[in-house]
């Protein structure tokens, strides 16, 4: 058998080698473009992170105001009710001198007591006329007029002339 050179021994034909990638962890060095793209990227970041805690402390104090409604809420549950300003009925009664007060909801006497003297006597002119009154009133002034130019009418004035009365 005749002997081969030894660099015909070393070299292998293609088909025996074969080449393919792995990934490792290994230490890469910035170049100035990655420097400034981590700088871009760390002043977006900071500008997001203030934005959230501003959105943060908005959101904490509706929590806090919610919580204080919460209790309060909780608060008239267990006492069964709440204090309301309301509308409550008064009895004024001249011939007993009492004045009275009643709940509106239970018409259970709320207060009780003998009439003021400055209560004693009734309004004699009171502070509400109701409607049909003023109505009358003004029938009534027109119905004045109108009888005093009836009456005039009669009458002649300084010139011989019937009197006419004037018109508004």
């Amino acid at each position: 058998m005749p002997r081969r050179k030894k660099d015909e021994q070393d070299v292998q034909p293609q088909d025996d080698i074969k080449t393919d990638l792995t990934k490792r962890r290994l230490f890469h060095e910035f170049t100035e473009d990655d420097i400034h793209i981590l700088n871009e990227k760390i002043a977006e970041l900071t500008e997001k992170k203030e934005k959230f805690s501003e959105e943060a402390k908005t959101v904490q104090a509706i929590v806090k105001g919610t919580d204080g409604e919460i209790k309060k809420a909780l608060a008239a549950k267990n006492e069964g009710g709440e204090e309301r300003e309301m509308e409550c009925p008064v009895i004024i009664n001249y011939t007993q001198g009492t004045y009275t007060v009643k709940h509106p909801e239970t018409g259970i006497v709320i207060e009780s007591r003998p009439l003021k003297d400055e209560e004693r006597q009734p309004d004699l002119f009171p502070a509400e006329q109701p409607e049909n009154d003023s109505a009358q009133a003004e029938e009534m002034q027109d119905g004045a007029e109108a009888l005093l130019d009836e009456a005039h009418a009669d009458e002649l004035d300084e010139s011989g002339e019937e009197y006419e009365p004037e018109e508004e």
